[in-house]
């Protein structure tokens, strides 16, 4: 039986491993997976994202470790409930992820099979909440939608399969 009030990841939850790159605050968002990450479940996600030289700041989970070693990038860990070591912190994305659970919450469950949709969406919202161009923001989400999930037709949309996990 589900558990809504679980906390952390399980292998009930859907996982959508996020990023935020901290200069130009481009967020990356998508279904990874079922349960807690896998280092093949971030470089899914991830795959050509990060550039030679990142830095890759992230909580403790032990699968970023294996990930920024395949990728060989600087990786710098915060452990046991420290959010900041120098100048890097995971304060960050942790707002991220606070504002993405909110905007999901507004639509009262959401299927699995659209849920890429509703990250791209928030991640034009997060990426533009400093602008107010209408016009940019349509401009955003036709060409992630085209960048991230293809070409759709209107028709086919409610009868496509769910997104494989």
């Amino acid at each position: 039986m589900f558990d809504k009030r679980k906390r952390g990841l399980s292998r009930d939850q859907v996982c959508v491993p996020c990023a935020i790159e901290r200069e130009t605050k481009s967020t990356i968002s998508k279904i990874g997976g079922l349960g807690k990450p896998s280092r093949q479940t971030i470089e899914n996600v991830f795959s050509m994202k990060f550039k030679e030289k990142s830095i890759l700041c992230t909580d403790k989970e032990s699968s970023y470790i294996k990930f920024s070693e395949s990728l060989n990038i600087e990786h710098i860990q915060l452990k046991d409930f420290v959010s900041k070591k120098h100048i890097y912190h995971i304060q960050t994305i942790n707002s991220f992820h606070s504002r993405l659970k909110d905007f999901m919450r507004t639509f009262n469950g959401v299927s699995t099979k659209h849920l890429n949709n509703y990250l791209i969406w928030n991640s034009v919202i997060s990426e533009n909440s400093f602008r107010n161009t209408e016009s940019f923001i349509i401009d955003k989400v036709w060409s992630q939608g085209l960048q991230n999930v293809g070409t759709t037709l209107y028709k086919d949309v409610s009868s496509r399969e769910s997104i494989p996990l």
